[in-house]
This record gives structure tokens, C-alpha cells and sequence, in this order.
């Protein structure tokens, strides 16, 4: 199976529900205070080599409350694209999206000492789903412009990052959602240019 088929379905279809599920229930087993300093991503730890806190730091939150607004947009995501009996595009896109998220905040943040949360793998999801969905429906791309003009008012400075700390518990990190953007666009991209040589290939052959 070639990259592109294996990914592209992820730009129109909807998930099944039962990985939305499984990604619920463990980002809820997660959001444990036992297992949160195990996974969370702290620099001074990465740095030592506990590299798997880039990841599994997207499946830690700093409350419960936190945690449902992730586990909302999850079904967003959900919502806004249609069925696919297949798993295997979700389960790597959401891969993706957290290694370009996690990475990113510990390369290009180098303030950053902790994070925790979906919020930036979430951003990254969003914007799969719309420039998928956009093929056939092109409104969607009003919804992509959204996303960017959403994190571009979070990076002004009329934006408190402060401001949802007595709902989540922390601050915004909203590096960590323009890393999302990015993610979703590269992923998308990547897979739109591995479909144009496919297709050149066949025509040549």
C-alpha cells in the first residue's frame, strides 16, 4: 500500500468511532495525577533522555476540564468529516501531528519547562479534516482560514494566554497550536504531492 493511499483517506472521511473512543478512555486514564509527572513533557527530563514525553505529553491535561475540551474537539473532528471503516489514517495522522507538535515546542521553545495537553495535536486534526473535506466542499477552506486566523489573534498582543487559568488550570500555549496548523498543512501537503506522482507515474507507465 503506498503512502498516499494509506493517508488520504483521512482528508474526507470520518474516523471510526471506535478509535475516538480508545483515545478517549486513554487520554482519561492519563489525565490521572498518578501518571501525569511520568508523561508529561518536562525539558530538563527530555533533555536527559526521556524522549517519549513528546509524545505522551499530548495525552496528559491539567484538569478534568482541561481534558473535555480536548476530548470536544476530538468530536468535532468527528463531526465535521464522514465514516471510514479503516483506522490505520487516523491513528497516523494523530502520530504525526504529536511527534511535529512535540518536537517543535522543544526545538522552538526553549523556555518551555513543562506542557501537557491535546490542544496543538488538536489544531493539527482540524485543519487535516478541513483541506480534506475542502476537496469536494470548498466552504471548508473558510473553516482552515478560521483555524489561522484563530491562532494568529492568540499570537497579538491583545491575547491573555492567562485568561482560561481558572477554567483549565494553566495558561494557553498557543506555540503549541500554530505547531499544529503547520503539522496538519505538512501532512496534507505531503500526502497531496505523493497522489500527483502516483498519478504521473500511471500515465507515463
Amino acid at each position: 500500500m503506498t503512502l498516499h493511499r494509506c493517508l488520504y483517506p483521512v482528508f474526507s472521511p470520518r474516523f471510526p468511532a471506535g478509535l475516538w473512543i480508545t483515545l478517549f478512555l486513554i487520554a482519561f486514564f492519563a489525565a490521572s495525577s498518578d501518571s501525569r509527572p511520568l508523561l508529561e513533557y518536562q525539558r530538563s527530563l527530555a533533555v536527559e533522555g526521556e524522549w517519549w514525553r513528546l509524545i505522551s505529553c499530548h495525552f496528559v491535561h491539567l484538569s478534568s476540564a482541561h481534558f473535555f475540551g480536548n476530548a470536544a474537539g476530538l468530536l468535532l473532528v468527528w463531526l465535521i468529516t464522514r465514516s471510514q471503516p479503516s483506522a490505520a489514517p487516523g491513528i497516523i495522522s494523530i502520530t504525526f501531528c504529536c511527534v511535529f507538535v512535540g518536537l517543535g515546542l522543544h526545538l522552538l521553545a526553549p523556555d518551555l519547562a513543562q506542557y501537557v495537553g491535546f490542544s496543538g495535536t488538536l489544531h493539527g486534526m482540524l485543519m487535516i479534516s478541513a483541506l480534506g473535506m475542502a476537496r469536494r466542499f470548498p466552504e471548508y477552506y473558510f473553516f482552515a482560514l478560521f483555524l489561522c486566523a484563530k491562532v494568529a489573534w492568540e499570537f497579538s498582543p491583545w491575547y491573555d494566554d492567562q485568561a482560561m487559568q481558572p477554567v483549565i488550570g494553566g495558561r494557553v500555549e498557543y506555540r503549541a497550536h500554530a505547531l499544529g496548523l503547520l503539522a496538519g498543512g505538512a501532512l496534507h501537503t505531503i500526502v497531496a504531492v505523493c497522489g500527483r506522482l502516483q498519478s504521473s507515474r500511471r500515465s507515463n507507465a
